[in-house]
């Protein structure tokens, strides 16, 4: 589900992206396995201990970290599963961090799959742009940010961010985040979208 106020944005950067078919400013955007991807391990087994981490993408947690492995994804293109431990603080996911121009808007989009349901699982596409003060030059603990959460279905569903990326450093978090459950991703992009296309 996406918030009111994003939604026109969300479709006309969306539109643009169909229509331009842009490239990806995510590092191996399919979750190949190939070493020349990007840096990472791979793992074809779900095991404890087993990360499976896709190269270009980095790990992230808050308490256990759960699993992670490759598995098909949507279509016949491959797709990452990553199973959060069970728990209120049990977070895991992927990330990646890309350098962008600012001022600048972009979209994220990923597609995802829950595996079983657990109502109280969650299941989000997040865009993270930290902030600099502009006379200190400290990072701020605020950030500007998109989320996008996964409807409760065990179908696969898009989800789709927009945001505006003003503040210095200019390094976006592109975070693929799990929080007491289990789901499989697959088709992740991050577009640069002009200005004027989505207002």
């Amino acid at each position: 589900s996406l918030p009111e106020s994003e939604l026109g944005d969300v479709i006309r950067g969306y539109l643009w992206v169909i229509q331009n078919r842009p490239a990806s400013l995510l590092v191996n955007s399919q979750f190949d396995t190939d070493p020349k991807a990007g840096k990472g391990m791979e793992a074809q087994q779900p095991h404890p201990g087993s990360w499976g981490v896709p190269p270009g993408w980095q790990r992230w947690a808050t308490g256990t970290f759960g699993r992670i492995f490759m598995v098909p994804g949507r279509g016949e293109r491959r797709g990452v599963r990553i199973q959060g431990e069970q728990g209120r603080y049990a977070r895991a996911g992927l990330f990646q961090k890309v350098l962008v121009k600012r001022p600048g808007r972009y979209l994220g989009i990923v597609w995802v799959k829950r595996v079983g349901e657990n109502p109280a699982s969650h299941v989000s596409l997040q865009l993270l742009s930290p902030r600099i003060h502009e006379e200190t030059r400290e990072l701020e603990r605020r950030s500007s940010r998109g989320f996008c959460l996964a409807a409760p279905t065990t179908e696969w569903q898009p989800l789709m961010v927009y945001v505006d990326a003003p503040f210095e450093p200019v390094r976006l978090y592109f975070l693929l985040k799990v929080e007491g459950g289990d789901a499989i991703f697959s088709d992740a992009a991050l577009y640069s979208i002009p200005a004027g296309k989505t207002r």
